[in-house]
């Protein structure tokens, strides 16, 4: 199955809702590139596309207009556990007192909390049962490089 059909899926076919989600995932995965000074190269109109996303696309967006009060909140809050997360590898790299064993794994789950904006979609557009199934297979995704990976990465052993 490709992304697509993926996201497809998660969103009961919903297009406005794909849209959205296509938007988020941009703008996500683009910001979390800036901030961590990643070597991927984002040509400058890539990035105002993404700002004329952020500032028109997602409040024109009908899927999100009509959930904006489920979605938005979930929204501030992945943005919320990202910068917790990525402080939290700051501080286990820098500071020897903090656990890295105990402080990586957390971060390794609340980095990708927008996960929870995907699953609140499939439960909008497919209801509880979809949300559940879809959740699981997200999570299986966004987590596919395994713990010991990231902790291997975080300790710069790669």
């Amino acid at each position: 199955m490709t992304d697509l059909q993926k996201l497809s899926w998660v969103c009961s076919g919903n297009q406005e809702a794909i849209q959205f989600c296509a938007m988020l995932w941009d703008m996500v995965a683009t910001y979390d590139d800036i901030i961590d000074k990643d070597n991927a190269e984002h040509s400058d109109l890539h990035v105002h596309n993404m700002m004329h996303s952020a500032l028109f696309g997602l409040p024109y967006n009908k899927f999100y207009i009509a959930n904006f009060a489920l979605l938005n909140p979930l929204m501030m809050n992945s943005i919320a556990n990202w910068r917790i997360a990525n402080e939290m590898e700051r501080q286990a790299k820098e500071n020897k007192d903090v656990d890295m064993l105990t402080s990586l794994p957390i971060s390794f789950i609340i980095r990708s909390s927008y996960v929870d904006i995907l699953r609140m979609v499939a439960f909008i557009t497919g209801g509880d049962a979809h949300s559940i199934q879809a959740g699981i297979e997200l999570r299986r995704y966004v987590h596919a490089e395994g713990l010991d990976s990231y902790l291997s990465e975080q300790q710069g052993d790669k």
